[in-house]
């Protein structure tokens, strides 16, 4: 029997290996793309878009699930001023960047790292491993997939939702953003305690 299953687990290997569309190719850390990366991710930790911007094509494709977002979803996506979360920064002590040159022509780059966040309504302070994919066209990044644990972003959502339900506003401690209950992705107009009922 256990014969049978190293059979099978070793079938299954090859099988996915084979299904790769035979890529081969060399990985590379330094090099131009590497730093360019580097660079992009470097601006927008500091909310500074320009050379992301640049260095991606209008037509990006930005995904975190199954369902492709575009360009300005991806920028957006480290803007500092959310209510959700705030104050983005990479690990620095612990950022890899590697990129594959493969023999068909396709050229992706690897980030692993830790991003910091902080949660605009728990204050809470996370540490999320992220795993980020850049695929590149010529001398663009065409596709970007990140890849994290987005429970922190549904704890975010739940304190909110509690604020919301509880009638507390605060402008100092929750920039006094108010969420419609049917869309808790967009703010809305602020309101005035004195005037919730």
């Amino acid at each position: 029997m256990k014969k049978l299953i190293l059979f099978f687990l070793i079938f299954s290997l090859l099988i996915s290996c084979k299904n790769n569309n035979g890529a081969k190719g060399t990985v590379k850390t330094n090099d131009e793309k590497s730093n360019q990366i580097l660079k992009c991710l470097e601006g927008l930790a500091k909310h500074d878009t320009t050379y992301a911007i640049e260095l991606t094509v209008d037509t990006l494709k930005f995904y975190t699930g199954v369902k492709p977002e575009g360009k300005k979803e991806w920028i957006k996506s480290f803007s500092p001023d959310t209510s959700l979360l705030k104050n983005y920064r990479l690990d620095k002590n612990l950022l890899n960047i590697e990129t594959q040159y493969n023999n068909n022509g396709e050229v992706f780059t690897h980030v692993w790292t830790n991003l910091f966040v902080t949660g605009g309504y728990s204050k809470t302070e996370y540490t999320i491993p992220v795993h980020m994919e850049f695929k590149w066209m010529n001398t663009k990044i065409e596709i970007v997939k990140q890849y994290y644990d987005k429970t922190f972003i549904n704890n975010e959502l739940a304190e909110s939702r509690d604020i919301y339900n509880s009638g507390i506003y605060s402008k100092d401690i929750y920039n006094n953003d108010v969420y419609n209950k049917d869309d808790y992705n967009t703010p809305v107009k602020k309101i005035d305690k004195k005037k919730k009922k």
